[in-house]
């Protein structure tokens, strides 16, 4: 299981381009933006990386949140 989706083919919750415009403005990866807004639902993650700068990143989204434009734009994204 991976929160992100990259192992069921996708990336989009990685480095798409709505993940990508949202982490512009907080100066966060795409990656962030996605868990953050799990987070900011409620929904507890466990990210999966062996990559000691993912790890970093992964642990740097408590001091931040989205925007509520920013949640339901995710939120309401096409699935």
């Amino acid at each position: 299981f991976s929160p992100l989706c990259g192992p069921c083919g996708t990336t989009e919750l990685i480095d798409g381009p709505i993940v990508t415009e949202i982490g512009k403005r907080y100066n966060k990866t795409g990656a962030q933006v996605s868990l953050r807004w799990q987070v900011q639902q409620g929904i507890p993650v466990i990210p999966k990386t062996t990559s000691v700068e993912h790890m970093k990143q992964n642990a740097d989204i408590f001091s931040w949140t989205l925007s509520d434009e920013d949640m339901d734009t995710l939120t309401n994204l096409d699935h």
